[in-house]
């Protein structure tokens, strides 16, 4: 289910050092098959690391990591969470959730590009040896022996990115501001509301053969949970014989931003068979009508294809 940033860094250490990667598949539905992980790797202290995203970005996906994190605790093993799709859709609480690390990117909280959050418990990060050296992380320097500063600031090394970091403190302020509860309430009702509308696609519109509408409203795959209670603000789906970025074009004439591809997660992809999908993400700012809009363009699409 994860993201290739939480993929990639794992098969360079596998290359490097020779760390063995162990994957939790993904069900029919959508969800992380964790009890058949979890009996397969019980009374193990071999697995040193559970590194799973909070939040799937092409399925929507909430996974429990409170109870992965018990978990991976119990046989010894530390927890790193990807919370980038997770932190702009309701309120996280580390503390509660256990984790030993967390990080999130800010361009996925309405911030700027190349800044994001890496926490870790206190205990931890001071065992940790810094991975960058430079100013600001030094206490002191003499030709013997250098001594570092205390965490975190033992990890920035170098001059900050300081307008980014400014620019995400606002964008933290910009989504506290509106409520983390009225952003998931927000988000899960234009979910449900897209869910609903999209069975309409294909029945209607189409000069063609009743079982024809109907083979076409069919042909349409929503990957990940229905249950909205699980999902946050993000559907997506394929169309059977349309590509997705065929369907991306002409919804971009319509002037709707949609994402077509494997979304930076290709092994999901794989999982169900399909090289690309057309993602819809919602933000703050979307409302019903926009979804009405992208209903009736994606009618046009499959009618155009038909």
């Amino acid at each position: 289910m994860e993201h290739h940033s939480n993929i990639v860094p794992w098969q360079i250490l596998s290359e490097e050092i020779g760390i063995e990667l162990k994957w939790i598949s993904v069900d029919e539905y959508g969800y992380l098959e964790l009890e058949k992980f979890k009996e397969q790797n019980t009374g193990t202290e071999r697995i040193k690391l559970i590194s799973v995203t909070h939040v799937s970005n092409v399925l929507g996906t909430i996974n429990p990591v409170k109870e992965i994190c018990e978990w991976g605790h119990s046989i010894g093993a530390k927890v790193l969470i990807d919370g980038s799709q997770a932190v702009t859709n309701f309120e996280v609480d580390v503390k509660d959730i256990d984790c030993d690390w967390y990080v999130c990117s800010g361009h996925k909280l309405y911030g700027p590009t190349g800044v994001g959050v890496l926490y870790g418990k206190k205990e931890i990060l001071e065992s940790m040896p810094p991975f960058l050296s430079g100013g600001d992380m030094i206490l002191e320097v003499h030709r013997a022996k250098t001594t570092f500063q205390d965490v975190p600031q033992k990890f920035e090394a170098g001059t900050p990115a300081i307008v980014e970091i400014v620019g995400l403190g606002a964008a933290v302020d910009f989504v506290s501001g509106i409520g983390m509860g009225n952003i998931e309430k927000h988000n899960r009702e234009l979910v449900g509301y897209l869910m609903e509308k999209i069975k309409t696609v294909g029945s209607g519109q189409l000069t063609v053969a009743q079982d024809q509408r109907q083979k076409i409203k069919d042909s349409i795959k929503i990957f990940g949970p229905t249950d909205i209670e699980h999902k946050v603000g993000v559907v997506s789906f394929v169309v059977d014989g349309i590509h997705a970025h065929d369907i991306a074009s002409i919804l971009n004439e319509d002037g709707i931003a949609v994402r077509s591809g494997h979304h930076c997660a290709q092994p999901l992809c794989d999982r169900f068979s399909v090289s690309a999908m057309v993602r819809v993400s919602f933000g703050v700012y979307n409302t019903k009508t926009d979804i009405d809009k992208l209903v009736d363009s994606l009618k046009k699409a499959v009618k155009v294809f038909e």
